[in-house]
């Protein structure tokens, strides 16, 4: 250990700064989190995400550069717009993908479409995901834009979402009362 008068010392090995201020592992210690920050060989690393998949960096910490997944919950609404709708307020059109898991079934008999609109409120859209039957699945079921045979007709496994415009989901046909489930939306910056 070097010392530079009576408040800094270096540590010869590492290289690394110590003061009475700070001490010799405070910074580290107060930054390591054990879930996405981990100190590994005396150095600041990204937790590795671990067998569960649940460590690491977050969903929602993930730059739309390197992809990010935005995740929400279906409600059972009749109106336009009324299954889902995310905005995208990221300053940029995105490359975007859907999946909509349906955990419980509408009560009656309904379809459902997906796709990015200008404004939700003014017509349903199906450019991802075409009159899925949100009806039919007996246990958890889950319909993809990355499928054509899911997609439906004029469904599409990607579109580019535009900045300030919306992904939503509406009822097609019938009633989504009793309706439950998520929405994954998958997105890129290719810009």
């Amino acid at each position: 250990m070097s010392r530079i008068g009576s408040v800094l010392g270096i540590n010869d090995s590492t290289g690394e700064l110590t003061t009475a201020c700070v001490g010799t592992s405070a910074f580290r210690s107060s930054a390591v989190d054990g879930v996405g920050i981990t100190l590994t060989g005396g150095a600041l690393a990204l937790q590795a995400a671990g067998a569960s998949l649940s460590s690491g960096v977050q969903r929602d910490e993930v730059s739309k550069f390197a992809g990010a997944v935005i995740k929400g919950d279906l409600a059972d609404s009749d109106v336009l717009g009324g299954l889902m709708t995310e905005e995208n307020t990221y300053g940029t059109d995105l490359i975007c993908e859907l999946d909509v898991q349906i955990t419980t079934a509408s009560r009656e008999a309904c379809t459902a479409s997906f796709g990015v609109t200008t404004n939700p409120a003014v017509a349903a859209v199906d450019n991802l995901i075409d009159d899925a039957d949100v009806n039919a699945p007996a246990s958890k079921f889950v319909y993809t834009s990355i499928d054509s045979t899911l997609a439906g007709t004029n469904g599409r496994a990607r579109v580019v979402w535009p900045s300030g415009d919306y992904i939503s989901g509406s009822k097609s046909t019938g009633a989504a009362a009793g309706l439950v489930g998520t929405y994954v939306i998958r997105v890129i910056d290719a810009n």
